[in-house]
């Protein structure tokens, strides 16, 4: 299992930055989150469905926007995870 990357791409011809060339690893680890955890009441992470997690994210995003403002709003981004599920 790797990647490997385009050699007829006219950007980078196939050549693979540290995150690409290793990203395989990060993708296939054993502890890879896989589905979405929200905190209950008690302070434990459980699974939620995507929509569950998706909800949460809008709902608690409304509010702070309400109750704080544009400036209350940041976001956290790695490459270890798909495009995908950052969408």
């Amino acid at each position: 299992v790797g990647i490997k990357g385009n050699g007829k791409h006219p950007t980078n011809r196939g050549r693979l930055g540290p995150k690409g060339e290793n990203q395989w690893y990060a993708n296939n680890s054993t502890d890879r989150l896989v589905t979405p955890l929200i905190r209950n009441s008690s302070g434990e992470l459980t699974p939620a469905t995507w929509d569950e997690a998706m909800n949460l994210i809008v709902t608690k995003t409304k509010k702070s926007l309400k109750e704080k403002g544009a400036n209350s709003i940041s976001i956290y981004s790695t490459g270890q995870g798909f495009l995908e599920d950052y969408y």
